[in-house]
């Protein structure tokens, strides 16, 4: 049987919300709301457009998907629900991909959410099987089971018996960690910004080893969201390079290179970007938009976005702030260094004067010796003189 053509399939659209650590603060309706929002307004469709639906997450119930689908419009669309643990977004991707591929849709919207709770990974259904039971059995049977959070364990393991394999080393890990921390403080939505050495992971607490602190991933709530297409609709043209026509390979690019060559496009990975209520309006279906669907998301949304403004604020103030206080301090410190070098120069200059007082003392105190030693020499000189007349004078006269 030959093989179908499959059509290409392109990502028109994508959006993203903060990852923040999870304390409860929005609910998953909120994130898959944000991020289906922001991916519908860059691909610059609306609702109306989409055929199929894709609901990615993990912790939640069965239906989860419907309720954040629903907010866009009850356009009796099918929205499938994805659960497939680290893989649920790739796993989305593909099904959505395989949609546009097969024809059996035009344009497709992929939304991935997590509300999930502080603390390790946790098994929610004690009271069947669990799925991982067979693989935790035969890990604990090989390699034994420790103190350590399962999910740690199980991926330590994994590397533990890479390491046996191909010779692998702790510091290649650390390597992949190190990529991925160098990476977050270009993302505003990154839940952790700070950037690490090599030496500083591998000198982080051991969870599980080979794996420390700063290689193992946070517990985070978020959402994330892309719109696939076969471009079919309003004409639009792709051209797509596969070499360059002087056989040279391209330049390395620097971010700020990509930046400007990206500038027509809106990347969420550079730019931290929220939306308005009547850009949410836009996008949400004309036809079937229900307000009983949406509740209140958007006031929720509206509160979160005031809050962000008023964070943002409140740490611009502080930096301010902080800047200001360091700047007194900067200049207290100089101006004290000032007073000190004034002092010091001050007290050498004394230390100088009195030296060369004590100096001019010395000089003037031998100067006044060797006169005296001088005068003393005369006037012996003189006696001797007497004496020695007396003395000749009375020879004599005898």
């Amino acid at each position: 049987m030959a093989a179908k053509q499959k059509s290409p399939v392109y990502v028109l659209g994508v959006g993203m919300t903060k990852f923040i650590k999870p304390r409860g603060l929005v609910d998953y309706t909120e994130l898959g709301f944000e991020a289906g929002v922001k991916a519908l307004l860059d691909a610059q469709i609306n609702y109306d457009d989409v055929e199929q639906g894709i609901a990615c997450y993990c912790y939640g119930d069965s239906t989860c998907g419907q309720r954040v689908f629903y907010q866009f419009g009850m356009t009796k669309i099918p929205v499938y629900n994805v659960n497939n643990n680290c893989s649920t977004g790739s796993t989305g991707l593909a099904m959505g991909r395989t949609f546009v591929a097969s024809g059996a849709a035009d344009c497709v919207l992929v939304v991935g959410f997590e509300k999930m709770q502080a603390g390790s990974l946790q098994s929610h259904w004690n009271d069947r099987e669990n799925p991982m039971g067979t693989t935790v059995s035969m890990m604990a049977e090989t390699r034994g089971f420790e103190a350590a959070p399962g999910a740690a364990q199980m991926f330590g393991n994994a590397g533990r018996e890479y390491k046996e394999r191909y010779g692998a080393t702790d510091d290649d890990f650390a390597e992949i960690a190190r990529v991925n921390h160098a990476h977050s403080p270009r993302n505003p939505y990154s839940q952790f910004r700070q950037v690490y050495t090599r030496e500083q992971i591998l000198q982080s607490p051991t969870v599980f080893a080979p794996l420390t602190k700063l290689q193992c991933c946070p517990t985070s709530d978020g959402g994330a969201a892309a719109v696939l297409h076969n471009l079919g609709l309003g004409g639009a043209a792709v051209v797509t390079v596969y070499r360059r026509a002087d056989g040279q390979p391209a330049p390395v690019l620097d971010d700020a290179a990509v930046g400007r060559a990206n500038r027509l496009g809106y990347n969420p990975a550079t730019e931290a970007r929220g939306f308005t209520r009547e850009q949410a309006t836009s996008v949400r279906s004309r036809k079937y938009a229900s307000d009983w669907a949406l509740a209140d998301t958007q006031e929720k949304q509206q509160q979160q976005q005031q809050k962000k403004k008023k964070k943002k604020k409140k740490k611009k103030k502080k930096k301010k702030k902080k800047k200001k206080k360091k700047k007194k301090k900067k200049k207290k410190k100089k101006k004290k260094k000032k007073k000190k070098k004034k002092k010091k120069k001050k007290k050498k200059k004394k230390k100088k004067k009195k030296k060369k007082k004590k100096k001019k003392k010395k000089k003037k105190k031998k100067k006044k010796k060797k006169k005296k030693n001088n005068c003393a020499g005369q006037t012996q000189s003189r006696e001797k003189k007497v004496y020695s007349s007396m003395h000749g004078s009375g020879r004599a006269f005898q």
